[in-house]
């Protein structure tokens, strides 16, 4: 059981951070705001396969925030991560049969988030639109991805997988850990 425990979070881990081919500052983003963009081969590539392109914006605890991501041209999935381990995403709209994906935020702490603009397959390419806005008045917001804090070079953890633990599409029940690493960093 401590194998799928490690496998699951190795696979949370490779969703979670991007591999870079040739990384480029994020763009900012500001609330208000619509850019245009297209994913493609020339894009930074995640380790999932994924192309992605990297916006920045700012806001301070508690401002909420609705992220809209629109492709017609690939399944469009958005990733926003920020300080303290902060991450939330989703890859549907909520509106039946659209490929466009929607997040409402409510920001934990004051600075800086990113934003990743990428696609629900491997290898999708294409053009889309992102904006930023206020979120309208009783939006549901988008519940942050949580797990355990884990200390690199710590003593490591011991878990037991349970039927109240989070399920991956499949079925395979999961446990996330979470850590602080910086780009360049091997880690086992």
């Amino acid at each position: 059981m401590a194998v799928r425990t490690w496998l699951a979070t190795l696979a949370a881990l490779s969703v979670a951070g991007a591999a870079a081919v040739q990384e480029r500052p994020p763009v900012a983003l500001a609330l208000g705001q619509e850019v245009s963009g297209e994913l493609t081969p020339n894009d930074v590539q995640r380790r999932s396969g994924k192309y992605e392109d990297a916006f920045l914006f700012s806001g301070r605890r508690g401002d909420r925030v609705e992220l809209r991501l629109r492709a017609a041209e690939f399944d469009a999935f958005l990733l926003v991560t920020g300080a303290g381990g902060y991450a939330v995403s989703n890859d549907d709209s909520g509106e039946g049969g659209s490929t466009d994906s929607r997040l409402v935020l409510e920001l934990p702490a004051d600075g800086a988030y990113r934003v990743a603009a990428t696609s629900f397959r491997p290898g999708a390419t294409g053009s889309y639109r992102l904006s930023a806005a206020a979120a309208p008045a009783g939006a549901t917001v988008a519940v942050p991805e949580t797990g355990t804090a884990l200390a690199l070079g710590g003593a490591g953890v011991e878990g037991r997988l349970e039927r109240s633990d989070a399920r991956l599409g499949s079925g395979e029940y999961y446990d996330r850990f979470l850590f602080a690493g910086r780009r360049g960093q091997r880690v086992t």
